[in-house]
């Protein structure tokens, strides 16, 4: 029989949407995402990832610093934050 340890978590591979007060659950336990707009929690069985991505409406271009509302690009980052439940905290942002 695997070791404890060794075992899948009972939640690995759940997704969870995060919406309203769930979102301010997340910000009371992880405050320094509050910038961010929470779209999914999900347990990977190694690690928590949690999917976010800016809240700002308007953003400022690096190369010109023209002010636009519109996203004309975009790529993602994955981000390693505390440990929860003994397991990291992935911050997958777009």
């Amino acid at each position: 029989m695997p070791s404890q340890s060794a075992m899948p978590s009972a939640a690995a591979g759940r997704v969870l949407e995060v919406s309203g007060q769930g979102e301010e659950l997340l910000f009371m336990l992880f405050p320094h995402l509050r910038g961010l707009r929470v779209g999914q929690v999900e347990d990977t069985g190694d690690a928590v990832v949690i999917r976010a991505c800016c809240r700002a409406r308007q953003a400022r271009c690096p190369a010109c610093g023209a002010v636009s509302s519109r996203v004309h690009g975009g790529y993602g980052r994955v981000v390693a934050d505390g440990a929860a439940g003994g397991r990291p905290v992935l911050i997958a942002l777009s």
